[in-house]
């Protein structure tokens, strides 16, 4: 087993926020009441602000489409937070034309995945929660997610994130040390009697420290192109650090500012920090 990181590309290539990604053949209501414009929720990189589409009852194949102001290689889509299972529904990728099914999952964030199989390159999710759909590689600027019904959708049809990228697989297992965050999101307030009320908005966070003592050429600039691509700390990404036979991922980010290799002979060492998104 390796780790793998799986980026998503989309906010590296660009697109219109005020109109992307759009929908064809299904109305949305997003976290925030709009019904339409872009669907800001799914690119915003926070699971937790769901879209709910119309789905119940229907029988209808309508798509997600997303428009990038550059073409980008991809390999992978993750769908995330979402209840398609309990929907009922299947779903495909498409660029120029339905990309072919390599492998899929689905499962809870945090636990190994399941395997779900695929008829003519349309996956039919086992359970909810995050799918990780990996797909013929594929480069474009216009992609698609079709979604449709196994025989009738069995209730409204609801997402919070969208990923589309290519993932990389680093060559070696790194040493990887849990830490726990003693920051809890705890915040002391006081009243005017001297009274203090203690409360947190969050739970401990996990950090993971990856400590790799040897890496080549090639892979450092892969490592580099995946700070570029997540602009260091600034978006999150998923990680499967290779605990289980299938896909176990995290949603987490960089915590450090900067990447520092350091040169040894004929290679390079690399320690890097993640922190979970709370």
């Amino acid at each position: 087993m390796s780790v793998t990181f799986y980026p998503n590309y989309i906010h590296n290539a660009g697109f219109d926020a005020a109109a992307e990604p759009s929908i064809t053949d299904e109305t949305f209501i997003a976290s925030g009441g709009e019904t339409s414009g872009g669907i800001y929720d799914l690119l915003d990189s926070n699971r937790d602000n769901l879209v709910t589409f119309a789905t119940n009852g229907g029988t209808n194949v309508w798509y997600l489409d997303l428009d990038l102001t550059t073409s980008k290689p991809m390999d992978f889509a993750i769908i995330d937070n979402h209840n398609l299972n309990t929907a009922d529904a299947k779903y495909y990728i498409w660029a120029a034309a339905k990309l072919g099914l390599a492998l899929a999952y689905s499962g809870a964030l945090g636990s190994a995945l399941t395997s779900d199989g695929g008829v003519d390159n349309v996956t039919t999710p086992s359970a909810d929660g995050i799918g990780l759909f990996k797909f013929d590689g594929a480069s474009s600027a216009d992609w698609r997610i079709y979604f449709d019904d196994v025989a009738t959708y069995d209730t409204d049809i609801t997402m919070g994130e969208i990923f589309i990228g290519q993932f990389f697989q680093a060559s070696y297992m790194p040493e990887i040390g849990l830490i726990k965050s003693s920051n809890f999101g705890t915040n002391v307030l006081q009243s005017k009697g001297g009274k203090k009320y203690g409360f947190k908005n969050y739970g401990e966070a996990r950090r993971w420290q990856l400590n790799w003592i040897f890496i080549s050429d090639a892979e450092k600039v892969k490592f580099e192109t995946l700070w570029s691509i997540t602009e260091g700390m600034r978006y999150p990404f998923y990680i499967d650090l290779g605990e289980a036979a299938t896909p176990q991922l995290y949603f987490v980010r960089f915590a450090m500012p900067e990447l520092q290799f350091t040169e040894v002979p004929g290679a390079w060492k690399l320690n890097i920090i993640i922190e979970e998104e709370i």
